[in-house]
Parts: structure tokens; C-alpha cells; sequence
């Protein structure tokens, strides 16, 4: 095993299933998750377009799985994968930062089911609090009926300050 392989942890469940076919590997803070293919295929088709290819790169020494180095970090990892397992639901986003993001990774990896979930969880927690944020990250995703959806909220705010 080498040094690289014990710095690394595993994720909590449902991402410590030894079972899974392939690892995502948060560099930022070199957290494991070990995942599905399928799932990710499914959700991603960047991810599906990535399995297509000859994985060659680096294994898990425990397992032989391949490992795909990602730069999110663990916490957006995780977060976006809870998002795309059926089963399973985040709870909250532990910031407005940490909701922007996840949805920026969704869009990274094509996830357009991820990313309109991430949005609806957005709009729920975010609102009104976060008004201004939203709307200028709705702009950015292009989402014309969220943006609108946010400043029409906006306008309902009784003290602005």
C-alpha cells in the first residue's frame, strides 16, 4: 500500500460499500467514496461517456477497484451523490456556499436530475434569506423561471433593510 492509499479515508454510508464497482476520490481532501457505476451512469452522461474508457489508472489497494481522482470536495461529493442514490436524501446544505457548490459540480458533470433537485432544496432552505444570492445563481444557470420565482419572493420581503 502505498503513502497516498493511507492518507485516504472512506466516506460514511451509503458510500463505504466495499461492494461498489468504482471509487470516487475527492483530492481536495482525499476522501473515498465507493459508488456504482450504474448509479453514476444513469445521473451522468459524462460519467457514462468515462467508463467507456480503458480504466488504466489508479486501483484501490484493497480492492483493485479503479479510482477516478475528482477535485470536489468531500462534503460537495457527498452531498451530490445522496442526490443521485433513489434512496437516499441529503439533508441540508450546510451553506449557501456549499449549495453553490454542488450545483456547480452537477453542472460539471452533466447531471441535469441532480441539479434540478439541488435547485428545488435551494429554493426551500435559501428563501428569502438568500434572495439576492439566488437569483444572481439561477442567472447563472440560466434558469429563467427559478430567477423569476426568486425575485417575485424577493419583492414579498417586508423589510429590506
Amino acid at each position: 500500500m502505498s503513502n497516498a492509499e493511507e492518507l485516504t479515508t472512506t466516506a460514511a454510508a451509503p458510500f463505504n460499500n466495499l461492494d461498489g464497482d468504482i471509487i470516487l476520490r475527492s483530492t481536495f481532501d482525499r476522501v473515498d467514496f465507493h459508488t456504482f457505476k450504474v448509479i453514476l451512469s444513469l445521473m451522468s452522461p459524462v460519467f457514462k461517456d468515462m467508463f467507456t474508457l480503458p480504466q488504466t489508472g489508479l486501483r484501490s489497494g484493497v480492492s483493485s477497484v479503479p479510482v477516478i481522482p475528482v477535485t470536489e470536495s468531500s462534503a460537495t461529493l457527498e452531498f451530490l451523490l445522496l442526490l443521485c442514490y433513489p434512496a437516499a436524501t441529503p439533508a441540508t446544505f450546510s451553506s449557501f456556499s456549499h449549495a453553490a457548490a454542488v450545483m456547480e459540480a452537477a453542472k460539471k458533470y452533466d447531471m441535469h436530475v441532480v441539479l434540478n433537485r439541488a435547485g428545488d432544496l435551494v429554493i426551500t432552505q435559501f428563501l428569502p434569506a438568500h434572495a439576492l444570492e439566488l437569483y444572481a445563481l439561477f442567472c447563472q444557470f440560466g434558469w429563467q423561471g427559478h430567477a423569476q420565482t426568486t425575485a417575485t419572493r424577493a419583492l414579498e420581503i417586508k423589510d429590506l433593510g
